[in-house]
């Protein structure tokens, strides 16, 4: 959506030239005053990121008279401890802007924080922009692993590295994290190597989901995401969805190429669907103990061999339907691939093909 400056004296320039001259001047002047916010918002506008910084944060009211006007709200940055004490073990002195702009390690990774303001055991870090967090920023120096428990964004954030809640290099994680807003981290369309990787109690999460076009490994590998939707990502990497116990909605339909051990280990899963997904790895769907529904329009490969590569195994029990190309029911010498075979043995199927 659009805010839209309209001013509909100056769409007829004969009403203008009818006023007396003094009135023409200042209709003149009032114009140029909308014309320069017009400037600004297509500034706004052509930038993602300062386009939905600006959604959330600007209130529109009109004047009457003339056009409407706004009131922006410096971008901030939340963060939400258990106890303000491992704030300052995290950056040194919670209330010192200079401290956090060194951890943040600003400019050289962004535009610096302003102020901070300290309420109770929440951190508001203001002013802050175009910031990319370094690699496994909090999860090499959350002090106890558990201290930090909500990040909440407007804005301020546009990219990360490497692992940056991860426990996969050498601090403790952010096992303690439930809930991270970051409405503009778009990460030029690639979310990175276990950026959530082992935050096992996140279940509040906001991203700009549909900015993303390719999901790295382990991205969200022992999260405690609920449910995802990333509408236009057409590739994810090894372990990228796996082991996601509390998950049971992953929704990826632009999904083309999917890596091993990628969406297998999620029990609480009923239905996935991946309209455009060709080849399905070994062990794709391996402990998903809870399908009911598979469909798979475009699939021509379901493991390496037409024999049983476990793409099911250990779903069990359970009644289901599979969706599938029709060539997948006579690939096996006449007889349908091995892992549709496992999948019929142990459980009742009905078989839609295409």
């Amino acid at each position: 959506m659009y805010y839209e400056y309209t001013w509909p004296q100056f769409k007829n320039i004969d009403y203008i030239k009818k006023l007396p001259l003094q009135e023409q001047i200042n209709q003149y002047n009032q114009y140029i005053n909308y014309l320069s916010n017009q400037i600004r918002l297509y500034e706004i506008y052509k930038n993602p990121n300062l386009f939905q910084s600006f959604q959330s944060n600007t209130a529109v009211a009109g004047t009457g008279g003339g056009p409407n006007t706004t009131t922006t709200t410096a971008l901030s940055l939340n963060l939400t401890f258990d106890d303000i004490a491992n704030a300052n073990l995290l950056v040194g002195n919670a209330n010192d802007v200079n401290d956090w702009n060194t951890f943040f390690d600003l400019p050289t990774y962004g535009n610096e924080f302003t102020s901070v303001e300290v309420n109770g055991n929440e951190i508001v870090l203001i002013g802050g922009s175009n910031i990319t967090l370094r690699e496994y920023l909090f999860g090499d120096n959350d002090p106890t692993g558990t201290s930090i428990l909500e990040i909440v964004d407007t804005g301020c954030i546009v990219s990360c590295e490497d692992g940056v809640f991860s426990d996969y290099n050498i601090g403790n994680g952010c096992y303690g994290l439930t809930k991270i807003h970051l409405p503009a981290m778009t990460c030029g369309g690639i979310l990175p190597y276990a950026t959530f990787a082992d935050c096992v109690v996140l279940s509040d999460l906001i991203l700009p989901f549909s900015a993303y076009i390719e999901i790295k490994r382990d991205a969200f590998n022992t999260s405690g995401i609920v449910s995802v939707n990333f509408p236009n990502v057409t590739i994810i990497g090894e372990y990228s969805f796996s082991f996601v116990i509390s998950c049971t909605s992953i929704i990826l339909p632009s999904l083309i190429t999917a890596a091993n051990n990628s969406l297998n280990y999620n029990p609480l899963i009923t239905s996935y669907s991946f309209p455009l997904l060709t080849t399905i790895p070994n062990n794709g769907f391996q402990n998903c103990t809870s399908l009911t529904t598979i469909n798979l329009p475009s699939c021509t490969n379901l493991g390496e061999t037409v024999g049983n590569n476990n793409v099911f195994l250990n779903i069990v029990g359970n009644t289901i339907t599979l969706t599938v190309p029709s060539a997948l029911m006579t690939c096996n010498s006449g007889n349908p691939d091995g892992d549709i075979q496992y999948l019929q043995t142990n459980n009742t199927v009905t078989v839609v093909t295409i």
